[in-house]
């Protein structure tokens, strides 16, 4: 079964990789026992998860020290938008669809002026 929705990590040691949200809820944070973990000092031991409820994905913060951020802006629970920029601590992620059509490559008129 290939999941819709998945995480890229923008930063760090994690750099390029792409975490599929394969349940319900996805946990982040730095301790063993989360679904995804995390070693970066930034990242709280329980710090976030991520809840995907049919085409919807929200990202709650789950009490961390750092915070978690959407797009810049600090939240304690937010709705996700594909594409959006989640921080956990100093971390940063993108929200991927995998049903997202490429962008086309615009039809110009070939330089003519």
């Amino acid at each position: 079964m290939t999941h819709r929705y998945a995480l890229r990590f923008e930063e760090g040691e994690r750099r390029g990789e792409v975490v599929a949200l394969t349940g319900a809820a996805t946990t982040f944070g730095r301790k063993p026992g989360n679904s995804v973990q995390v070693l970066d000092p930034s990242v709280s031991g329980k710090h976030a998860e991520v809840v995907v409820d049919g085409d919807q994905v929200t990202l709650r913060d789950l009490g961390s020290t750092n915070g978690s951020r959407v797009n810049g802006e600090r939240i304690s629970e937010r709705r996700l938008q594909v594409g959006d920029r989640l921080m956990l601590g100093t971390v940063e992620l993108v929200l991927l669809d995998a049903q997202a059509k490429p962008a086309a490559a615009p039809h110009g008129d070939g330089g003519r002026g």
